[in-house]
C-alpha cells in the first residue's frame, strides 16, 4: 500500500528511498491494525481505508470496487495505469510512466501461495489485447509483490544498509500471468 500511496499524485509522502518506503508502510500497517483492532477477524476494506486516510491526514483514500468479468476489470487497470503494453516497454520503464497505480488481491501470485487469505500487490499495468477478454483468459499484469520469500535465505542488495537480518521476504516487479 505504501509504494501505490507513494505513486499517487497527490500524496504527502515520497519514497526515494528503501529507508523511507519501509517507514512508511510500518506507518501504515500499525494504522491499519488499530482499526482492525476494533473487530474479530482479519483488517477489512474498511480497515485499508481508515489506515490510508489516518496516515495520510485524509488527502488519500482507499476505494473498492468490484467487477462483473474480468474484460472490464483489466479494462479499469488498463484506464487507471494508463499502461496497456507494459511488455513493449518493459517493467521499468513502464512502473516510472504509471498513471495510477492499482491494489488488487490474489491466492496466488507465481510460486507464492497465501493460503490463509489473499494478498494484496501493487499494479502498474496490464497487457491489454485488440480483443474482448474472456473470463478463461490470462493477460499479463505488471505488479510489485512486497512477500516474495528469499530462495535459501540468500538475499541479494545493492546496499546491506537497505536490509535488516529479520527480513523475510524481498520485492519484486515482475510481468506475470501466473496467478
Amino acid at each position: 500500500m505504501a509504494l501505490s500511496m507513494a505513486f499517487q499524485p497527490q500524496s504527502p509522502f515520497q519514497a526515494n528511498t528503501p529507508a523511507e518506503l519501509r517507514d512508511l508502510e510500518e506507518r501504515i500497517r500499525q494504522s491499519l491494525l488499530d482499526s482492525a483492532s476494533h473487530h474479530d477477524g482479519d483488517p477489512t476494506r474498511d480497515d485499508w481505508q481508515a489506515a490510508a486516510e489516518k496516515v495520510t491526514s485524509g488527502v488519500l483514500t482507499v476505494r473498492s470496487k468490484a467487477f462483473s468479468n474480468l474484460d472490464s476489470a483489466m479494462h479499469f487497470v488498463g484506464d487507471t495505469t494508463g499502461i496497456t503494453d507494459p511488455g513493449g516497454l518493459g517493467t521499468t520503464l513502464a512502473a516510472t510512466l504509471v498513471k495510477t497505480p492499482v491494489m488488487m488481491s490474489f491466492n496466488r501470485i507465481q510460486s507464492s501461495k497465501y493460503f490463509l487469505s489473499s494478498h494484496i500487490v501493487t499494479v502498474f499495468g496490464v497487457q491489454l489485447t485488440p480483443v474482448s477478454l474472456d473470463e478463461d483468459d490470462h493477460p499479463q499484469l505488471l505488479l510489485v509483490n512486497f512477500a516474495v520469500k528469499y530462495a535459501n535465505n540468500i538475499k541479494n542488495v545493492c546496499d546491506q544498509g537497505d536490509l535488516s537480518d529479520q527480513d523475510k521476504y524481498k520485492a519484486i516487479a515482475t510481468l506475470t500471468d501466473d496467478l
